[in-house]
């Protein structure tokens, strides 16, 4: 009876470490102008993911059946593989990631993004897994980059543009207090910067509040009413550089 106790506890064990180190292989770049993906391994260990499946529009390919531009399906941790013939529609889609064919699971289901709408293929499933807020689309045009940890998820993660020195910059000179927060958030940067937009998303990627303005800088965010949680706040300076923290209100 000992020995069948460790024999499935050992079991549970190395099947959540696997889960945890799959949940990391997910997209970070998306063309569908050039129809062109790159797939990063935000985990600690090598994975092969040769079959692992791509679904769009409700059409599914292995990832071994598109053409391999950089890298390799035996992706290495911390290192990317850029692919490309996914037959991505310019317009409007959504592209979702599955460790296998089971197109209905949120445990196959790793990412999703959808761009140009809302509604798209596989959106349902991604709300369900809690890695998409129903309703979210990317509303610019491609390239979309995803600028996250590889634990963090929905649209506030992904834009049209890859982060440039100035946004590091921006970021980097950019502070939110207190934190955790009961009702205001200040806002402070020393990047001669002024912070145009404040949008505040929650651990699902859907926007809850948002400060707009279009010549003082905002220096803090009201958030009486926001209900206690974790929060992303996305800072958008006059500029356009973006810096992304996370806040929590109690």
């Amino acid at each position: 009876m000992k020995k069948n106790y460790i024999v499935t506890l050992s079991c549970f064990f190395f099947l959540s470490f696997h889960l945890t180190i799959i949940s990391q292989i997910r997209f970070t770049k998306v063309d569908p102008v050039t129809d062109i993906i790159t797939i990063h391994n935000f985990g600690n260990t090598m994975i092969d993911v040769s079959n692992y499946q791509i679904c769009k529009k409700f059409q599914y390919k292995a990832l071994n059946q598109l053409t391999l531009n950089s890298g390799t399906l035996i992706l290495q941790a911390g290192s990317d593989v850029t692919l490309s013939n996914a037959s991505l529609d310019v317009t409007n889609s959504d592209l979702g990631l599955y460790q296998d064919s089971n197109f209905t699971s949120t445990t196959s289901m790793l990412d999703f993004l959808q761009w140009g709408s809302s509604g798209n293929g596989r959106e349902s499933v991604a709300n369900a897994k809690g890695i998409w807020t129903t309703g979210n689309f990317i509303a610019t045009t491609g390239p979309y980059f995803y600028h996250g940890n590889g634990a963090e998820n929905g649209l506030p993660f992904w834009n049209n543009s890859v982060l440039s020195i100035e946004d590091v910059t921006f970021s980097n000179q950019t502070f939110i207090y207190p934190n955790p927060v009961n009702t205001n958030l200040n806002i402070k940067n020393n990047a001669n910067q002024k912070i145009l937009k404040a949008e505040l998303f929650d651990i699902l990627g859907k926007r809850v509040l948002m400060s707009n303005s279009s010549t003082t800088s905002i220096s803090s965010l009201n958030l009486k009413n926001v209900v206690k949680g974790v929060y992303f706040i996305r800072l958008t300076s006059n500029l356009g550089s973006m810096s992304y923290k996370k806040v929590i209100v109690e």
